[in-house]
């Protein structure tokens, strides 16, 4: 038997639901030490600073998976 292991995650535009700080960094981490092969992200939307604009997807993706859409 073969197993994917599968990850949801409410992203709440980036930021942490109590303190409004920018959370993206470790939800990365965190999404990277989970070893999901197949990640489905909710209420993303544009990094804040930077330019040009980053996606969060991509912030998120970047150096571990390079499917996303």
């Amino acid at each position: 038997m073969s197993w994917i292991r599968i990850l949801t995650l409410n992203a709440h535009q980036g930021f942490a639901a109590i303190d409004r700080r920018a959370a993206l960094p470790g939800m990365r981490e965190a999404m990277r030490a989970s070893g999901a092969e197949l990640v489905f992200l909710q209420e993303i939307g544009a990094a804040v600073g930077g330019e040009p604009t980053v996606q969060q997807y991509e912030f998120l993706a970047d150096g571990v998976w390079s499917q996303y859409a």
